[in-house]
């Protein structure tokens, strides 16, 4: 490499560092205590929880930080079984993520925010968030909040006695908790299905439900409870 050639490379790599360094600083020190809650959401949603508690609110810069905290600690908190059934924690990520978040970001939102109404006992205004949960199924890679947001979605058209939609639901849900290796969760979806099956008197299909539960109830016992 020539002098010259080098001469002109340093303005380029200076650029690349101030923007590198310009897109760290758009996150307080908050960012890096979300990743590990959101890392521990699944597996640990008790620590997830303590971490988003040690993080105040006030330190947090941008809508964007403000969204996530809002979401993670819905999340936790829901995780934890504590049932919300007011929007006040939730709103930030509400306000911001449909028109800015990723597909993810949106399918979370919704689903929690069905959630919410769900809790409300506002079964109308939860179908209409799991139906907006739902419709992020094509790009999102979360799907185990996907799964939750089909088995929640089939459980109001149950209620609504629409027993075709509530099986669709039900085997949607079950073929991805099944993906992700979660048999027990898909055994009951499942199962939900046989019964959905049973109540419209589809034998053939009842059928060839019982020949997907059994091999799995076989590789987890617990799953015969539902059987």
């Amino acid at each position: 490499m020539t002098l010259r050639s080098t001469r002109h490379l340093i303005p380029l790599l200076a650029a690349t560092f101030i923007l590198a360094m310009a897109g760290c600083a758009r996150h307080s020190a908050a960012w890096p205590e979300m990743d590990k809650a959101e890392a521990l959401m699944e597996s640990r949603p008790d620590s997830a929880l303590r971490i988003i508690d040690g993080i105040d609110p006030g330190s947090l810069d941008a809508r964007e930080e403000n969204a996530r905290y809002a979401l993670l600690r819905s999340m936790a908190l829901d995780k934890n079984y504590i049932d919300t059934t007011t929007f006040d924690i939730l709103q930030p990520a509400i306000d911001y993520y449909p028109e800015h978040g990723t597909p993810d970001e949106r399918l979370r939102t919704y689903y929690y925010q069905g959630v919410i109404h769900l809790n409300r006992k506002e079964d109308e205004a939860a179908m209409q968030s799991l139906m907006k949960a739902i419709d992020q199924h094509a790009e999102a890679t979360d799907s185990l909040t996907l799964a939750r947001a089909y088995a929640a979605e089939g459980t109001l058209f149950y209620n609504e006695y629409k027993i075709r939609d509530y099986v669709k639901c039900n085997l949607a849900a079950a073929d991805l908790y099944l993906g992700k290796g979660k048999t027990l969760l898909a055994i009951k979806r499942y199962t939900n299905a046989l019964d959905g099956y049973i109540l419209t008197s589809d034998r053939e299909k009842a059928d060839s439900m019982l020949a997907i539960c059994r091999p799995l109830v076989e590789r987890n016992h617990e799953g015969a409870k539902y059987l």
